[in-house]
C-alpha cells in the first residue's frame, strides 16, 4: 500500500508520499510516488506501475502543451474527468481493473492532481472529487493522514502533509519507508 497527502494554502501547495509498497509477499521501497507533470503540476498515485506510465505519458504531454496552471477550476475538472474516463476505458479494453456488482469499472489505482490553486482526487470508481477542506489523502492510512491535516489546518501545506504522512506511517501497517515532500509555490506575479 501507500499514502499520498496533499494540501493547498494561500502561498501554494504541497504533496507528500511514503515509499512503501508490497510486491507479491514482500515489502519494497518504491521511492517517491509523486510525479512532476509540468513546472507546477504534480500527481501522486497509489496502484500498479502502469498508472505511472499513463500519468507521465498522457497527462504530462497534454499539460505541457497547454496553459493548464492558469485554467479555471471548471477547465481543470473537465480536463481531468475526460482524462480519467479515457484511462478507465483503456483499462477495460486491456482487461485490467475489475467490474463491480453494478457493472461499473473499478480501477486498480487512485491518484491526486495538485497545483498551487487546487487539488483533485481521482477515485477507483472514476469519480473526480475536489476536496472542500483544501487537503486530501489517498491510500492506506487515509483517515490518520486526514485527521493530522485537520488538526493542523492553520499550518502551511508542507507542514500539514509531512505530519499527515508521519502519522500514517506510525499507525498504519500499510505505510512506511521514507517520506517524499514537494512544495509547490504560487507563481509570482510580475510587477510592471
Amino acid at each position: 500500500m501507500t499514502i499520498i497527502a496533499a494540501a493547498i494554502g494561500p502561498k501554494g501547495a504541497a504533496i507528500a508520499s511514503d515509499s512503501f509498497g508490497i510486491s507479491e509477499i514482500i515489502a519494497v521501497d518504491y521511492g517517491s510516488k509523486i510525479i512532476q507533470l509540468t513546472e507546477d503540476v504534480y500527481t501522486g498515485f497509489a496502484g500498479p506501475y502502469i498508472i505511472e506510465q499513463w500519468l507521465r505519458r498522457e497527462l504530462g504531454r497534454i499539460l505541457t502543451a497547454t496553459e493548464a496552471p492558469h485554467w479555471s477550476e471548471k477547465d481543470w475538472r473537465i480536463f481531468i474527468e475526460d482524462a480519467w474516463a479515457g484511462w478507465r476505458n483503456s483499462m477495460r479494453e486491456d482487461g485490467n481493473g475489475r467490474v463491480d456488482q453494478e457493472g461499473s469499472m473499478c480501477l486498480p489505482c487512485v491518484a491526486l492532481i495538485v497545483w498551487p490553486g487546487g487539488i483533485f482526487e481521482l477515485g477507483v470508481d472514476g469519480a473526480v472529487l475536489r476536496p472542500t477542506d483544501n487537503c486530501t489523502a489517498i491510500g492506506g492510512g487515509t483517515e490518520l493522514a486526514l485527521g493530522a491535516m485537520y488538526a493542523l489546518s492553520k499550518q502551511a501545506p508542507v507542514t500539514r502533509v509531512r505530519v499527515a504522512i508521519e502519522a500514517a506511517m506510525k499507525y498504519s501497517l500499510a505505510c512506511g519507508g521514507r517520506i517524499h515532500i514537494i512544495r509547490i509555490p504560487k507563481p509570482r506575479k510580475e510587477v510592471l
